[in-house]
């Protein structure tokens, strides 16, 4: 590194209180739902201790302290999927669970695309049929191929809702065991009616 001069920046609380990002200009509705969907997967993380926890059998305590430990969401998909591949696969415990574990890895899909993107671009327009933003999906994984897409108010709203269905049917399935008719109709042993 070559030692380069250094000039102190002229009215840099004014110039730092004007500037702003893309999100901060756009229509408020894209960062309303952008922070929803942050804020519905802070919700949907909250389940993991209770899945390893019904899948081993160990304390709240020790659950929370093994994922404690572990900070990528990925990897906790990824040690919910180890656990489950000990059990015998066509038992109802490892179908409901599998399900589950596919639901915690769309909403972590989902999430990671707002809170990775950059965002550009957009169109501002009253008749929000046709608003748009753009998104450099994955900015900061240098190892990922980066995609510019351009996202309606809709769009945003669809994964906004899609968020809130798993917010409910993993509540259901692991709180009160309703399961969703499609995967109810996958158990080889139906429970017994109450």
């Amino acid at each position: 590194m070559s030692e380069e001069i250094y000039i102190k920046f002229p009215k840099y609380s004014s110039y730092v209180e004007k500037h702003s990002i893309i999100l901060d200009s756009a229509n408020p509705e894209f960062p309303k739902i952008v922070g929803i969907i942050i804020s519905q997967f802070a919700i949907i993380e909250d389940f993991v201790p209770l899945v390893v926890r019904q899948i081993t059998g160990i304390s709240e305590d020790d659950s929370t302290t093994i994922l404690g430990v572990i900070r990528n969401f990925s990897n906790k998909i990824e040690l919910i999927g180890e656990l489950i591949n000990k059990r015998d696969k066509k038992s109802n415990d490892f179908i409901v669970i599998d399900y589950v574990k596919n639901l915690l890895s769309e909403a972590n899909s989902i999430r990671n695309k707002y809170a990775h993107a950059k965002y550009g671009g957009f169109k501002h327009n009253p008749n929000l049929k046709d608003e748009y933003i753009y998104m450099e999906l994955f900015s900061a994984s240098y190892n990922k191929n980066r995609k510019l897409k351009k996202m309606m108010i809709k769009d945003f709203e669809k994964d906004r809702k899609r968020m809130n269905i798993m917010i409910c049917e993993i509540h259901h399935i692991l709180h009160a065991r309703w399961l969703p008719p499609k995967l109810f109709a996958q158990l080889p042993q139906p429970p017994v009616p109450l």
